[in-house]
């Protein structure tokens, strides 16, 4: 850690007094305190903004950090300057900008204007890559922020990489997500590899799948077909593991600081209009990729899964809409022909005139058959909006900017605005705590996207202003259907034969993928008895194999090994004979018996644990240690 002066420091780092911590943030702040390291895997609407200014400032009154480094999407820069640093705490920030953004923008800085005595310094994650290291060279940061940590998951994404750079640099790390896990348990590889600079044992993703996943069976596909069933096993281990750098809290350990939260599924059939135009799009597909989306078939794997997701995009416009397959329609017309839209629009019309308070999202996954549509609609029907969507883009004739967005916001939050349409830039980390209804127009195969989405809303302290027992949030998924054409003996026996659309084939995909992650939630959570699956016990004479030996595992290994031996009556320091060998674990519950000629020993954890030899092909011996 660098040296500096921190007697003013102590005295000045603090968080504003009228603010302090819930139970679930002292306690990440008390785990930061004694690793330096940690990923704040919390949910959606917990405060981890907070959270994350918590511990930087817990840090800076101990002398622990001076300057931050604070790497956050661009659309969220100022929320965490001015809804994090400024608001909870006295501490100084700065945000960055390019060129062009610093010269109209009298609030950001390039690395020639940047003042590095500044406590934060707050940049977008596209400035961020473009060149990592400069901003550690200009700033000299002694921690590292990152939000929305989960866009690091992917080992060959330049975000990855760039953090990968600079990551050596800093001391402390704190990552911040709520989608720890997003498409398979081995998602919180890369992460937790990254947060500790490799030194973990999940740092490597094929060991983590080999270890921890297994295929638990086959079972019948969506509709047809069959597909492995994947489940977790070892998950005693693999929460210990993880609880070394994560700090996982469940959804329900912050629900009761939430409104209730009430999800509607709305099935709309397609028009004879609308179905011509999606039969028109399903036809440019390869004849495979359209009958897997029909009989409701998953994807094998996340890349095919991205891959069909792009090439269904005509699909899923049609799915919405007419007016993207004929010049003859505007969007106005598209949204007076389109079932789920008129739906959809006459559904917040009503929840506007019985809600005096109705604050509606209204989100879509696409602007061109989406957005556009929705814009057009509810000005058709003299409903003020706002939009919300990346920078740079055009909506119903609005440009997007940071102001308009940041006005947007404030409109919607204030009443001036009922209805605040949001795009995917608006999933993460936009703050909506008065919202009463959601509105989704289409959905991501990716269910963490999912439940980043209504987590906009669903939020700590949410609907503050009405009595507890009236908060509420509705959430309304909608989704175009097919009607059925059965015959009679078809009606008469109960057949499902209708077509499966795209809208159903997405929303199906990712309730698959959310069965595993739900069981990776529960296992760090603890709950164990909720995990259906019974392969997960960890048998403790298999042969383990960790990743090759490292300095974290060996000062580990090192204090089990001194607890070890003086409840032996020894004291052997054997770090050097640790390091460099092949490392296994082996544990085992107290009512198991111990593998022949093995030495028993108990320790206060509560199990029995063995310490013994393998024998090598060559003669030497591979040291088992318990974890």
């Amino acid at each position: 850690m660098r040296s500096f002066i921190i007697g003013d420091l102590r005295k000045e780092a603090a968080l504003l007094p009228q603010f302090s911590p819930f139970p679930h943030q002292a306690e990440a702040e008390r785990k930061f305190r004694n690793t330096g390291t940690i990923v704040l895997a919390h949910p959606v609407g917990s405060g981890k903004t907070f959270t994350a200014v918590h511990l930087g400032e817990e840090a800076r009154r101990s002398g622990r950090m001076q300057r931050a480094l604070v790497v956050v999407p661009t659309a969220l820069r100022d929320n965490f300057s001015i809804e994090g640093v400024k608001k909870f705490s006295d501490a100084t920030v700065q945000v960055f900008g390019g060129k062009e953004e610093a010269r109209t923008s009298g609030d950001r800085v390039t690395l020639e204007t940047a003042d590095p005595n500044i406590n934060y310094s707050v940049v977008g994650y596209e400035l961020f890559r473009a060149d990592p290291l400069s901003f550690v060279r200009v700033l000299q940061p002694d921690m590292l922020i990152v939000d929305e940590y989960h866009r690091a998951k992917d080992e060959d994404s330049l975000t990855f990489k760039a953090l990968a750079q600079v990551r050596p640099h800093v001391d402390q790390f704190i990552g911040m997500t709520a989608s720890l896990v997003s498409n398979d348990p081995s998602d919180v590889a890369p992460l937790v590899g990254l947060a500790t600079m490799g030194r973990h044992p999940f740092s490597d993703r094929a060991w983590f799948k080999n270890r921890y996943e297994y295929i638990s069976g086959m079972e019948k596909g969506f509709f047809g077909g069959e597909k492995k069933r994947k489940s977790l096993k070892n998950v005693d281990e693999l929460q210990e593991m993880l609880s070394d750098v994560v700090h996982y809290v469940s959804p329900q350990q912050v629900a009761k600081d939430k409104p209730r939260r009430t999800v509607v599924e709305v099935s709309v059939e397609m028009s004879p209009l609308q179905r011509r135009y999606y039969h028109y799009a399903l036809n440019k597909l390869s004849p495979e990729l359209a009958e897997r989306v029909k009989k409701g078939l998953p994807p094998r794997d996340a890349k095919e899964a991205r891959s069909m997701f792009k090439m269904l995009m005509d699909a899923r416009r049609a799915s919405n809409s007419v007016h993207p397959f004929s010049r003859f329609f505007s969007p106005a017309e598209g949204a007076r022909l389109s079932p789920k839209v008129v739906k959809m629009l006459d559904d917040a019309e009503a929840h506007i005139r019985s809600t005096p308070d109705a604050r509606i999202m209204m989100y879509s996954e696409l602007i061109d058959g989406g957005m556009d549509v929705l814009a057009a609609g509810l000005e058709d029907r003299g409903i003020p909006f706002r939009v919300f969507a990346g920078k740079g883009r055009e909506v119903a004739g609005r440009k997007i900017t940071d102001e308009s967005r940041r006005k947007a916001k404030e409109d919607f939050i204030a009443g001036r605005s009922k209805v605040l349409l949001v795009s995917p830039s608006g999933a993460e980390g936009l703050d909506l705590h008065n919202m009463t209804m959601l509105q989704s127009l289409d959905a991501h195969f990716n269910p963490e996207r999912i439940h980043q989405v209504e987590g906009r809303g669903w939020r700590s302290k949410g609907q503050a202003h009405r009595p507890p027992e009236e908060r509420e949030v509705i959430i309304r998924r909608y989704r175009s259907v097919i009607p059925p054409n059965l015959g009679f003996v078809d009606r008469l026996l109960g057949h499902d034969k209708h077509e499966r659309t795209v809208d159903e084939w997405i929303y199906q995909t990712a309730a698959a993928k959310d069965r595993l992650n739900s069981i990776m939630r529960m296992a760090m959570s603890g709950q164990r008895e909720l995990i259906d699956d019974p392969k997960w016990v960890f048998t403790p004479y298999r042969d383990l194999r960790l990743p090759p030996a490292n300095r974290l595992l060996a000062q580990r290994l090192k204090k089990m090994r001194r607890d070890r031996d003086t409840l032996s009556g020894k004291s052997i320091d054997r770090e050097d004979e640790l390091l460099g060998k092949d490392i296994g674990v082996a544990t085992m519950d107290r009512q198991a018996k111990p593998p022949s000629g093995e030495q028993r020993i108990y320790n206060t954890s509560g199990r029995y644990e063995y310490e013994y030899k393998v024998p090598r092909p060559d003669g030497s011996y591979r040291y088992v240690y318990p974890e």
